[in-house]
């Protein structure tokens, strides 16, 4: 009976590596992004995207979704640019010679941007994006041809209108830090520049070097603060980039369809939180994947590639409760209520509270507020968003605000 057994046993045990040997292999990693541009391309963007060594799964997400979209359009280059030590699990990744940490944040783009100028000598745009931001290549690249973009004033409520882009620009959204200087900056998670302005930033640090240092007036573990120390004054990469560009002749495009993707409450360094709509050009999660744990980069880039923005503008449930409405009488403008939303807030001639229930679904909003009509224009358009998107709520008057 035992040999009965063991025979038994000789006899299965090669169905069983059989059977083993025939399960579903694990799926092939996704395409890299493309490494250059046609140069036919009336438009020739090179596309910088830092990112830490152990980020492949952000990575592997742009190279299946807005990755695809620019090896479809042929006129977009693209590098994840890391630090040193790092395993290139790819060809599209770029090293450059600095520790990844917070604080080489600014020495890294400096060093990015150089290489940029080696890997597109014929370039004629440039991009930094960073890796939890979702691109739509094709959108930047149609308004790049065509030679226009949106933009408004810095700083005001100002409708946004179209411009013709000038020979030496930079694009994306303008903030300004007073703590770190009073200079307009763009914001890192996405903005594109002339390539003649990269040349400009690159040829002043291979002529004499930024100061790039460890202490920053003292501050204890400066390395790990994000930006750089700057001649021992502790300098975030946005506004670094900011100063360096200060004193050129450039046009600064400042366009609110760069923006940070809404979430459950305003982000702390106050960027600009908008619905995902067709307008939108670079979103970014900023911070959404720790904040919601059900949310990672992946799920966020696949819904952008579908283009469900529905899905994304209600990931977070009704923003009703983020909504205040309080009496501006202390404030020196001629308005009575302001409606605040996250970090924004609307300044609107209305008699009470509860009269923004029909400014938010009213489709003759205008005629019951006293505003000029551009404004109102562009204040209605932006409640309609608030209601039908970012608030994402039952359209029940009784479910909207009270006073």
């Amino acid at each position: 009976m035992f040999f009965f057994f063991s025979a038994l046993s000789l006899w299965l045990a090669p169905v069983v590596v059989v059977v083993a040997a025939k399960a579903t292999p694990p799926p092939p990693p996704p395409p890299c992004c493309p490494l250059s541009f046609a140069s036919a391309s009336i438009v020739r963007i090179g596309v910088l995207v830092p990112s830490r060594p152990a980020s492949v799964d952000r990575r592997d997400a742009a190279r299946r979704t807005w990755c695809r979209t620019a090896l479809s359009i042929g006129s977009v280059g693209v590098r994840f640019v890391v630090g040193e030590a790092t395993v290139v699990e790819a060809e599209d990744i770029a090293v450059v010679p600095v520790v990844d940490a917070p604080a080489n944040c600014s020495a890294k783009l400096v060093l990015a941007l150089g290489l940029s100028t080696r890997l597109w000598p014929d370039a004629t745009h440039v991009a930094r994006i960073d890796d939890d931001a979702f691109v739509f290549v094709d959108r930047l690249a149609a308004e790049l041809a065509a030679g226009h973009a949106m933009t408004q004033p810095l700083g005001t409520r100002a409708p946004p209108r179209r411009v013709a882009l000038q020979p030496t620009f930079v694009w994306g959204y303008f903030m300004r830090h007073g703590e770190y200087g009073d200079w307009p900056f763009p914001v890192g998670y996405g903005f594109v520049a002339t390539v003649d302005l990269v040349h400009a930033v690159v040829a002043a640090h291979e002529t004499v070097p930024f100061e790039f240092g460890d202490t920053c007036d003292g501050i204890e573990d400066a390395l790990l603060l994000p930006g750089g120390c700057l001649k021992d004054r502790r300098v975030i990469d946005d506004v670094f980039f900011g100063l360096v560009i200060l004193p050129y002749a450039y046009q600064r495009v400042h366009d609110r369809r760069f923006h940070v993707l809404v979430g459950l409450d305003h982000r702390s360094d106050h960027t600009p939180a908008y619905p995902v709509s067709d307008t939108s050009i670079v979103v970014d999660l900023h911070g959404l994947d720790k904040a919601a744990q059900n949310l990672d980069v992946s799920t966020f880039f696949d819904a952008m590639h579908r283009r469900d923005y529905d899905r994304l503008n209600s990931f977070f449930g009704c923003a009703l409760p983020r909504v205040e409405c309080d009496s501006a009488e202390k404030l020196p403008t001629p308005f009575t209520y302001t409606l605040r939303v996250d970090a924004r807030n609307w300044y609107l001639r209305v008699p009470t509270c509860a009269a923004l229930r029909v400014a938010l679904h009213d489709a003759t909003f205008c005629n019951h507020l006293n505003l000029a009509p551009a404004d109102c224009r562009v204040a209605q358009d932006d409640l309609a968003l608030m209601a039908h998107r970012l608030l994402f709520c039952p359209r029940d008057d009784d479910a909207v605000l009270s006073s």
